[in-house]
């Protein structure tokens, strides 16, 4: 199976939605006033952009999607790319490429945010973060959106 990634111009627009007042569900605790969107650090955001597509020997150091899942979440969230809005910018992201190939993760909003928050306050590896994410990831063989965020990112890499 062909892995689809996130492309930058997707992880911006999930970043610009989830800083979004209207967006944010997660009540007091994560929303704050006057947050600042955009890319804090351009090398932090390519770092954990790019980073579950990492090879060394000609191998895959992440090999299946719930490892590349994981660093997606850790990446974005503790390399801190963004100004704000990191940790539901991870997530979602998260959550956006397991729907792309397949998956989506289960769960209500403040049990995700919590596995987000406790993974950035603990420091876990993506080898902890995956094992964190399992219990949460289901295959969905019927995605409703799989092909709808694929054609989104496939429009975004084209512009």
């Amino acid at each position: 199976m062909k892995i689809e990634y996130i492309n930058a111009n997707f992880v911006l627009f999930i970043h610009m939605v989830v800083i979004d007042q209207e967006f944010c569900e997660y009540g007091e605790q994560v929303r704050y006033d006057n947050e600042m969107r955009g890319i804090k650090d351009t090398n932090l955001f390519n770092s954990a952009l790019w980073e579950p597509k990492q090879t060394f020997d000609g191998k895959d150091l992440y090999p299946d999607i719930i490892s590349k899942a994981a660093c997606y979440l850790r990446s974005f969230s503790m390399n801190h790319p963004f100004f704000d809005g990191n940790k539901r910018t991870a997530l979602l992201s998260t959550m956006v490429f397991l729907e792309m190939n397949g998956y989506r993760i289960t769960g209500d909003n403040e049990e995700l945010y919590q596995l987000v928050k406790r993974a950035v306050v603990e420091k876990k590896s993506v080898e902890q973060i995956a094992e964190d994410l399992k219990p949460y990831i289901r295959i969905s063989k019927m995605s409703k959106l799989k092909s709808i965020f694929k054609l989104f990112n496939r429009m975004k890499k084209e512009n």
